[in-house]
């Protein structure tokens, strides 16, 4: 299934119509602050993000009281300078990407996930909360979920080992390097066929045109 512009433009209507009042509310909520957060703002804040997009990182936190939400917020408020550098640092990455930029991308999300680590049970990885919270602060990184990285890009693009435009950096987490370098195909030939194209814009394509292929939208 190629990339298609025309389908894109609808995904781009159909996503104004119904997802960016949405998208620009968790921006405000996301952007950045004067100061630091207060606990409370913290919580807000994971708790907006994080159910909004359908992480599942309250299934990834250990399994002790308090509730997974309070103890992901209490990790926050405990490791605030750490994650406050990360957000920094990624929220001065922008659009239209290159290959750089993406390189940044990924050492950033994988650091960010290794942190996480410390308040996730052992066996899982919580790259997808790590990149929808990262993305809302820093729109230039690409949203990461088992639909797109599983399904819709490898449906528009069988893997090629020149897909590896960089080399990975050490923290880098695999999977979302992976998702990452398919998803640089996209955004190219986007960019060469079309206007408008930005990180959340393909990132709403992949969903409805793959839905489309499917029979559900």
């Amino acid at each position: 299934m190629p990339f298609s512009p025309e389908t894109y433009q609808r995904s781009c209507e159909h996503y104004r119509m119904y997802w960016q009042q949405v998208d620009k509310i968790l921006y405000r909520v996301a952007r950045p602050h004067t100061g630091p957060l207060t606990d409370a703002e913290v919580n807000a804040k994971l708790l907006i993000i994080g159910r909004s997009y359908a992480t599942g990182i309250e299934r990834q936190v250990s399994d002790v009281e308090p509730s997974a939400m309070e103890r992901l917020s209490q990790f926050f408020a405990a490791n605030r300078d750490a994650i406050d550098g990360l957000v920094t640092e990624a929220a001065e990455l922008q659009e239209p990407l290159t290959a750089e930029t993406l390189r940044a991308i990924v050492a950033i999300h994988g650091r960010f996930v290794s942190l996480l680590q410390g308040v996730t049970r052992p066996d899982e990885t919580p790259r997808s909360f790590a990149s929808k919270y990262l993305h809302f602060h820093a729109p230039a990184l690409p949203i990461y979920d088992s639909y797109a990285a599983e399904r819709a890009l490898p449906s528009l693009y069988r893997w090629q080992p020149d897909f590896e435009v960089f080399q990975l950096p050490d923290e880098a987490d695999h999977y979302y390097a992976r998702f990452v370098f398919r998803f640089w195909q996209l955004y190219r030939e986007a960019s060469a066929l079309t206007q408008d194209v930005s990180v959340r814009l393909l990132d709403y394509y992949l969903w409805y045109a793959i839905g489309l292929k499917g029979g559900e939208a």
